[in-house]
């Protein structure tokens, strides 16, 4: 995603600098693969459980009272994934009405990241909690 989005801001720039003929989709396209990629990165990044933390506070707790703490944390975690996919699709409908003024695609297709991703997360964070069910 990171090559297309590269390859299509470099070809929208060349364009317009060099032969003054700006494509107009480039910008447009470069925001729905950005806003995917970046609903993927956040999915990956909490499948690999390496979101930004401090972790140096988890480390002074004793260890009852990290790992309650580390539960609060996942259980926030859903929450907000749930709150992503609900809030998500109760948008579609809105914005799916609406079409991008380049491509002419709905702009439910930008939005369907959200609830997509929020989904993913959950999936993710359940798998993660069932592991340390297991141990």
């Amino acid at each position: 995603m990171i090559a297309a989005l590269v390859g299509m801001l470099f070809y929208g720039v060349v364009m317009r600098y060099a032969f003054r003929m700006p494509p107009a989709w480039t910008m447009e396209m470069s925001r729905y693969v950005f806003l995917w990629m970046v609903m993927f990165g956040a999915v990956l990044v909490t499948r690999d459980g390496d979101h930004i933390r401090m972790s140096f506070l988890l480390t002074l707790l004793p260890g009852r009272v990290r790992a309650v703490v580390q539960k609060a944390i996942e259980a926030v975690m859903l929450f907000v994934s749930c709150v992503m996919i609900i809030k998500g699709i109760a948008i579609l409908p809105v914005v799916g009405e609406a079409r991008s003024p380049t491509l002419g695609l709905p702009m439910s297709w930008l939005y369907a990241s959200i609830p997509v991703g929020g989904a993913l997360m959950v999936v993710y964070i359940i798998e993660k909690a069932f592991q340390v069910l297991r141990q």
